[in-house]
């Protein structure tokens, strides 16, 4: 099975986080995110009304019609915290992918409330909640699964995102984290101890 990871979004900037993972036929999207610079800078700009096409031109969201000619199906897409950077293009381009949203409990919660306030597109993507912690996981597909390793931030129910891939190992999709053994809410970081 040959692995690929498509840089959609977020690379040398903050905000519009956007990648692929591309696993033979089947791929999981990592995160899709808002650039709130480029929002506060069109002052009447209220992004519930406005449509993708035109918060890509803006570069507010990532620009994922680079997804379109990558050959594969979208199986899920994965948010690893509740920053908008992180999740707030899900109301704009989750419905183009027959894909559930898996997040941590707190991150789903907030997800939920993007999609309720927006006013353009109609997202009936299922969201999952997945807890982090070793004995959890959520079978994206035959091939793919994933786990979500505790890590802490400066917003609660963080995580890492492990997909296992079969027989090519596990691969990390680590952003946004601090690792504090002793963090004043949420658990400690946890310890790897399996691939």
């Amino acid at each position: 099975m040959k692995v690929e990871v498509i840089a959609v979004g977020g690379y040398n900037e903050v905000g519009r986080n956007m990648t692929a993972v591309r696993c033979g036929k089947e791929i999981v999207i990592f995160d899709m995110g808002l650039r709130l610079d480029q929002i506060m800078i069109h002052e009447d700009a209220e992004v519930e009304n406005l449509h993708s096409l035109d918060l890509i031109e803006m570069k507010a969201i990532p620009d994922d019609t680079i997804m379109n000619t990558v050959e594969g199906t979208v199986k899920a897409i994965v948010c690893t915290h509740g920053h908008l950077d992180h999740i707030g293009a899900i109301p704009k381009l989750a419905h183009r992918y027959d894909a559930p949203i898996i997040a941590t409990p707190y991150t789903a919660a907030l997800i939920r409330q993007q999609i309720e306030g927006e006013k353009r597109f109609v997202v009936n993507n299922p969201v999952f909640e997945l807890p982090a912690g070793k004995k959890y996981r959520y079978e994206i597909s035959q091939h793919l699964s994933l786990e979500f390793i505790i890590v802490q931030h400066s917003i609660i129910d963080a995580a890492m995102a492990v997909l296992h891939t079969p027989p090519r190992g596990a691969i990390v999709y680590a952003l946004d984290f601090k690792l504090d053994r002793t963090p004043v809410l949420g658990d400690p970081p946890q310890h790897c101890t399996h691939a």
